[in-house]
């Protein structure tokens, strides 16, 4: 599952391959500051889970709704491209923006 992964700091877009790569690298304190914004391919919110053994999760964020990808593309200065997310028109294309 493609995760877009939002870095608030940086007003950065990068687009990650899977749940484990968007996490990885990314210490606990920052995630649980919300330092990034984490979303599905459909452009729902992903919520972070810290675990007690160390790890973190991402799992769909419902009561966060209303935070979808489109509302932060306007505020993105910096996209990480891939081979199928080549630009932010096709991340809204695919959006139905």
């Amino acid at each position: 599952m493609t995760v877009f992964v939002f870095d608030s700091e940086a007003a950065s877009l990068a687009v990650c391959a899977d749940p484990a790569a968007a996490l990885q690298g990314r210490a606990v304190a920052d995630l649980r500051a919300q330092r990034w914004l984490f979303f599905g391919v459909d452009g729902e919110p992903l919520r972070v889970d810290c675990l007690a053994d160390g790890t973190s999760q991402l799992r769909p964020w419902a009561s966060c709704a209303s935070c979808r990808l489109v509302q932060v593309l306007p505020w993105v200065e910096h996209f990480e491209a891939t081979p199928e997310w080549p630009d932010l028109q096709r991340v809204r294309e695919s959006l139905g923006e």
